[in-house]
């Protein structure tokens, strides 16, 4: 597909994407930057010949990558979910949605493996191997201090930490019935 952004492409990528009613159109590399960085020239020209029409044209430029852009994210929501399912192959991401896509992905897979381990009875502790100090989360709670053999529902605690703790060897994470 070209790269180079004009009004024609823009319009073009917005046809096409509305008709891939579950699917992502092709885009061409950095799509959205190079149609931002196309719709700021326009408006540089606009601002020196104070043209009207130039302006109206800005204005239905922005409207469409607004739309293409909502189109493509609530796609991405919904290939997340149907991947989860079918692991169906996702195409046409840009590198910035693929990022997006996967982030999606691990998380609803995060979600499915708590409920799969509550409908099984299984619940998930932290065992402090050592010592630990009091913190603040991300939540601005505090958490802690903890001492050597302290049992921590895994839920209790904000994931990022239970990784960090994990990492640095200071908890074990243990599953019962």
């Amino acid at each position: 597909m070209n790269d180079v952004i004009t009004f024609e492409v823009i319009k073009k990528i917005y046809e096409e994407e509305k008709k891939s009613e579950n699917k992502l159109a092709p885009l061409p590399s950095d799509f959205f930057q190079k149609a931002i960085d196309y719709i700021n020239k326009k408006k540089q020209i606009a601002k020196s010949k104070s043209d009207e029409k130039v302006f109206v044209e800005i204005k239905n430029l922005e409207r469409i990558l607004e739309e293409i852009f909502n189109m493509r994210e609530r796609k991405i929501l919904n290939l997340a979910l149907v991947y989860l399912r079918s692991k169906t192959e996702v195409k046409n991401l840009t590198s910035e949605e693929e990022k997006i896509f996967n982030s999606i992905v691990k998380i609803l897979e995060e979600r499915r493996d708590v409920f799969k381990k509550a409908l099984k009875g299984k619940i998930s502790f932290i065992v402090f191997k050592k010592d630990y100090h009091q913190f603040v989360g991300f939540d601005g709670k505090k958490y802690g201090p903890f001492k050597v053999g302290d049992k921590v529902k895994i839920d209790e605690i904000p994931k990022e930490f239970i990784n960090i703790l994990k990492e640095a060897n200071v908890v074990e994470v243990i599953e019962s019935e």
